[in-house]
């Protein structure tokens, strides 16, 4: 997940740090800088960065005052502000609807942050049918930089939520505690 990290998919993020706060996750400790580096310019993130770096995002400012990044404690127990969309009520008619508009031609750039944020609002069940559907389309000049970013977030999304599932199904080893 270090290229979500790293700013691919941004709009996938509040679903990330969701999960992450669900699992109990820490983020990787070399991408703290970064992070608090895009806070800082989208005070959303900030709060959920440091929401779930809780002590360590202080104390790393405390440490590298270069970064300017405000010195303050863990946030409230609040949840964070950055939250994914509410799901589809019927993310079948939305996958249809967004194929549809690609049969149509009218799928164009102008048009790919409303279907972003239709991919994002999916149900994670729907992600493999539209991932399908959308592999399946022929190329059209006016509609496949949008068909190939909706299908890259969407490849990127499914990937993501089955690796969240895979840990969180994961039993923990007690030989593996420390």
């Amino acid at each position: 997940m270090r290229r979500l990290l790293a700013g691919e998919h941004d709009a996938l993020l509040a679903e990330w740090f969701q999960l992450c706060g669900q699992l109990g996750a820490q983020l990787p400790a070399e991408l703290l800088p970064a992070l608090l580096l895009r806070g800082r310019r989208n005070p959303e993130l900030d709060v959920a960065v440091r929401h779930l770096a809780g002590a360590r995002a202080a104390w790393l400012a405390g440490e590298v005052p270069e970064l300017g990044i405000p010195v303050t404690g863990p946030p409230a127990a609040a949840p964070p502000a950055l939250v994914p969309p509410a799901p589809l009520a019927d993310s079948g008619a939305a996958v249809t609807a967004v194929v549809q508009l690609f049969r149509d031609h009218a799928a164009t750039w102008a048009a790919a942050p409303q279907l972003r944020a239709v991919v994002v609002a999916l149900h994670p069940s729907w992600l493999p049918a539209l991932i399908g559907e959308l592999s399946r389309l022929p190329f059209v000049t006016t509609t496949e930089r949008t068909r190939a970013e909706l299908l890259s977030l969407a490849e990127f999304r499914m990937a993501m939520v089955q690796e969240f599932v895979a840990a969180a199904t994961t039993p923990v080893n007690e030989s593996d505690a420390p």
